[in-house]
């Protein structure tokens, strides 16, 4: 089994992501202004290794899907994952792939979609920890009154992927 982590750069009309994979799929997606240092800490607890290459070719799929996502052509996402987090921050992650497009909910209703009511800040916690954000659209879940609420890649990035998915026919 390969501990080698993919690495290629995209683009994006919000700034440069960084796009790591293994082997099994995608694995963490890094927003602008995400420090290198948040990234190391991340394959340092999760995958034990900083064996990172670059490789557009390994990373194609998603390159591809990232332009029509931003193009407004395309809804879903097909890759295939390589999560790693705490059982429950995975299911809160798996959760979040099941709220359509443009569509968003409460943290409380993501709550109990995962069958724990009461568990509204455990699962905007877990939330803010996905690591493959826009493909696994965290941003997508909003307070109950209505408001943006909190997200890793700061607000104006939230804001401008729901006006992006708000905006597709």
């Amino acid at each position: 089994m390969s501990n080698t982590i993919y690495l290629s750069n995209y683009k994006s009309s919000i700034g440069v992501l960084k796009i790591y994979s293994t082997h099994k799929g995608l694995c963490y997606l890094a927003l602008p202004k995400t420090k290198l240092v948040e990234t190391q800490k991340w394959f340092n607890k999760y995958y034990f290794t900083n064996n990172i290459k670059k490789s557009n070719i390994k990373n194609k799929l998603i390159h591809l899907e990232l332009k029509n996502y931003f193009k407004g052509i395309k809804k879903k996402f097909t890759n295939s994952f390589d999560l790693r987090g705490t059982p429950f921050q995975i299911k809160v992650w798996n959760e979040l792939l099941k709220i359509p497009f443009s569509k968003v909910i409460s943290y409380k209703q993501l709550a109990n979609n995962v069958k724990n009511k009461n568990a509204f800040r455990a699962v905007g916690s877990a939330n803010g920890k996905n690591p493959i954000p826009i493909i696994i659209p965290c941003h997508r879940v909003i307070n109950h009154n209505g408001k943006l609420g909190g997200y890793s890649g700061r607000l104006s990035i939230k804001k401008y992927l729901l006006e992006l998915e708000k905006n597709v026919k």
